[in-house]
């Protein structure tokens, strides 16, 4: 069924994503939509909220070349690149695989559904596997609970999978689907109507100052630019990330995988606002 995994275990069950409604009252055919469906994983997720995930070894991974896009802190991801599940690291959020050189292209998109929260990873960036299946170039999907989600949880909807010949349409395509197959729960780019600052200059402060940021600063900035002939048309006043308690050095990152890596990173400064 899925060329590009070999071996997914029978835990794993596939269907297709309904295709999308144009508006005239009819369902498009299925060629306007193809190559998409949604694994669900008859599997339990992580027993406490915020422990390591459980996990299902999807198969082996089969592809030219990958791009991965993980969490790396709770509000940041980070590209990776390659060419086996080794080169996927944990809290993937989104796997683009080139099978060949000239395509096609399959996107591995995790999904969050109700409560349980999907995400990948090679094997080998998983403990507690042995040295034979992380060898075996095995991609795992990871499950996690949420706080109220009650023991036991499962993964209905766990990992949409949607293959095409151009990367950037299979993306857009991908997860257009993912919307619809979790019941419209989010809107995608497309549907979204753009603010008019879009199309001006802005300039957030938080490369500039971090948290020091004072009235002085802001208007030297500010002058700084109109004085290039750049003036900024709006402003993010950006001091850091909220203060959360416990301090991030000591909170837990709920997923196993971001936590760990930022544990590695160190807490640092984060910019968003």
């Amino acid at each position: 069924v899925l060329p590009v995994l070999r071996g997914l275990p029978p835990s794993v069950r596939a269907s297709a994503v309904a295709a999308a409604d144009d508006g005239d009252g009819d369902v498009d055919d299925a060629g306007a939509d193809g190559g998409c469906l949604v694994l669900s994983a008859d599997a339990e997720a992580d027993g406490a909220a915020g422990d390591e995930g459980g996990h299902i070894t999807l198969g082996a991974l089969g592809c030219a070349r990958l791009l991965a896009l993980a969490r790396v802190k709770r509000w940041w991801m980070a590209p990776s690149f390659g060419k086996s599940a080794a080169d996927v690291p944990r809290e993937t959020q989104m796997l683009l695989l080139e099978l060949s050189p000239s395509g096609p292209f399959v996107l591995l998109l995790p999904l969050v559904d109700g409560p349980v929260r999907a995400s990948l990873a090679g094997a080998a960036s998983l403990g507690g596997l042995t040295a034979a299946t992380s060898a075996q170039n095995r991609l795992c999907l990871e499950l996690h609970r949420g706080i109220d989600a009650h023991a036991g949880a499962k993964a209905q909807k766990a990992l949409l999978v949607c293959v095409g010949d151009d990367a950037h349409e299979v993306v857009t395509r991908g997860v257009a689907a993912a919307a619809r197959a979790l019941g419209g729960a989010f809107a995608t780019r497309a549907q979204k109507e753009a603010p008019d600052a879009i199309d001006l200059f802005g300039w957030c402060s938080w490369d500039a100052y971090y948290e020091s940021v004072t009235p002085d600063g802001m208007t030297s900035a500010l002058r700084s630019l109109a004085a290039t002939g750049a003036p900024a048309r709006w402003v993010i006043l950006d001091d850091g990330w909220q203060r959360v308690d416990p301090p991030l050095e000591e909170a837990a990152v709920q997923g196993g995988g971001g936590q760990a890596a930022e544990a590695a990173a160190g807490a640092g400064n984060g910019g968003a606002g």
